[in-house]
């Protein structure tokens, strides 16, 4: 399905003069496109250079041919700019002949419109060799489309592509639009979306590269907005936004008020359109099957009666009465047009922009340049963005360089030895770095503990038996780099009671134990092994013990050991161990 396009009277109000002349060659690059509609940025430009946003209908003359001259004329009695006249290249419809494309041209430049012409016979085709016989369509057509480069903009196949797939749609597309080019076509060129032209995310993924296959870089972008991609206020907007986001213009080529699997938010496509100057065709103006007459826009050919979805579309208050403007090639030309700017940066402080007029003149205007900077960190570069914003003949023009700032060392590699009490860390140097800061995950927070010159450093006062989060920052540049991706966690090594001396009483039977005491205990265990294991027999809060009395002559194996943190230290108790024969 299709429509047309026109310009919005109360976002567009002034016409920038900035169209390039093939008289200019010498002051910049302009292609053959401009000598018609050309793409800057996210406008479309007239021949004239004013920005032009297309408001009109889709007209199906393929199926009714001798009701389009009236669906013409009556298109631009209710306020269009643009029609989108479908037409055939003979593979599934009547081929349009040359002859007839002809007179649709005249019939729309006699009535002031902007015409849009696609071939509908691969619609919703996956197939390249239907998107290559559309194309062959118009490079034997083509002096049509030479003739008429200021007043005709070639969508070049309805729908072409109808899975959803990004990729295959932009490789068909890149092929079809070369191979226009290299005919010597330089109109603008219109490209569908995938998806029976209801996939949009093809635009943001890969549109940017199949306008930077056009050789003339004069290539915009066509969604048709049904249940799918406009079926309410969010999805709309999104689609819209995504599309523009790529720097290059989109055009809302068909919608309706409601379609085959739900509503359609024509609402906000109209107010939405009219905030971003977006181009939108309505679909469609007559014709529509019995079960889709709902998407009719008029009762009769001439467009004297419209249905409740024709009269939001022509008369509603971001409709195209409201918001159509005649395109400025139908207007007198102004005396004065000037080029595309160029740009001329000092370094990143400051910038100028330059217009070349057909008169000659060169005018320059110095801009305001302003910054914003996203720092590096240590696993992407930074950048600081210069926006050099300058006002010549009512439009603001912009420009931007770019500057990548690279980004943090990588924090250092960190090992460490476990001692007693304490940790000695180590780590590996990181280049440019001025001192390190050694780090503990403290009281659910990370603290630097000491800033260090050397890549060593030792950690004291630690419990015994208990672990720790540990890390090495670098400072750079004066500042610390927070990348704390090397933590390690340490366990200092554990540390035992030392027996200073037994003591044997010959009169009880009994030994008494002193040793040395270990820091961060909370008290210690007497362990006896018994029947071949271990078994704590005494708890104590000091650094001594006296056995019971036992049997003369008896021997036991015994080990003390530190309790931290409410558990007996018994790792290497048998190493540990050490032998008492009672006396």
């Amino acid at each position: 399905m299709k429509k047309s396009m026109s310009i919005c009277s109360r976002i567009a109000a002034a016409f920038i003069t900035v169209g390039t002349l093939s008289t200019l060659c010498g002051v910049i690059n302009v292609s053959a496109a401009h000598n018609g509609f050309y793409v800057s940025g996210t406008d479309i430009k007239d021949a004239n250079g004013n920005n032009f946003v297309m408001r009109g209908v889709n007209i199906a003359h393929a199926w009714y041919q001798n009701d389009t001259e009236t669906s013409i004329k009556g298109a631009k009695n209710n306020g269009a700019n643009t029609v989108r006249v479908v037409v055939a290249d003979g593979q599934r419809w009547s081929k349009t002949s040359k002859s007839d494309l002809e007179n649709i041209v005249n019939m729309c430049k006699q009535n002031k419109l902007i015409c849009v012409l696609e071939v509908h016979d691969a619609t919703g085709s996956d197939n390249t060799y239907d998107l290559d016989n559309a194309v062959n369509y118009w490079i034997e057509n083509k002096s049509v489309l030479q003739d008429n480069e200021e007043y005709v903009i070639l969508n070049i196949a309805n729908e072409w592509y109808g899975t959803w797939n990004g990729y295959s749609w932009a490789e068909g597309n890149k092929s079809a639009i070369k191979k226009l080019r290299d005919a010597d076509i330089d109109n603008m060129i219109m490209v569908d979306c995938a998806g029976w032209g209801q996939y949009p995310a093809c635009i943001k993924e890969y549109g940017r590269s199949v306008f930077e296959a056009d050789s003339d870089r004069n290539t915009v972008f066509s969604i048709h907005m049904y249940e799918y991609a406009g079926g309410d206020a969010y999805t709309v907007k999104t689609n819209i936004d995504n599309a523009l986001s790529i720097d290059v213009p989109v055009v809302i080529g068909e919608f309706g008020g409601q379609h085959t699997s739900g509503d359609v938010d024509e609402a906000t496509i109209m107010s939405y359109c009219t905030e971003k100057n977006v181009g939108y065709l309505g679909w469609s103006w007559k014709g529509n099957s019995s079960d889709l007459s709902y998407l009719d826009i008029a009762y009769d050919f001439a467009g004297t009666s419209l249905t409740e979805w024709g009269n939001a579309l022509i008369n509603g208050s971001c409709g195209i009465k409201a918001t159509s403007k005649t395109c400025s090639v139908y207007e007198q030309s102004h005396s004065h047009s000037y080029s595309e700017p160029v740009w001329n940066w000092n370094g990143t402080s400051s910038a100028s922009v330059s217009f070349t007029c057909s008169c000659g003149d060169v005018k320059t205007v110095n801009a305001n340049v302003t910054s914003q900077t996203t720092q590096p960190t240590a696993y992407a570069d930074g950048k600081t963005v210069y926006t050099a914003t300058a006002e010549f003949d009512g439009k603001t023009y912009t420009d931007k360089k770019e500057v990548t700032l690279n980004k943090l060392p990588a924090a250092p590699t960190v090992s460490y030895i476990p001692r007693i009490g304490c940790v000695e860390l180590e780590w590996t140097s990181v280049e440019g770095a001025e001192k390190y800061g050694v780090c503990g995950y403290v009281s659910g927070r990370w603290q630097i503990l000491s800033e260090v010159s050397g890549n060593s450093y030792t950690v004291n006062g630690l419990k015994a038996g208990t672990s720790y989060r540990m890390a090495v920052i670098a400072k750079v540049n004066g500042s610390w780099v927070y990348d704390l991706s090397n933590a390690v966690t340490v366990t200092p090594s554990a540390e035992y009671p030392t027996i200073n001396s037994i003591v044997y009483n010959t009169q009880f039977h009994q030994f008494r134990l002193n040793w040395s005491p270990v820091r961060g205990a909370e008290k210690y265990c007497i362990a006896v092994k018994l029947a071949g294991r271990w078994k704590i027999q005494a708890y104590t809060d000091s650094t001594t013990f006296t056995s019971p009395k036992l049997r003369a002559g008896s021997s036991y194996d015994v080990v003390v050991c530190a309790v931290i943190n409410g558990k007996p230290d018994t790792t290497n108790a048998a190493a540990r161990a050490f032998k008492v024969t009672v006396k």
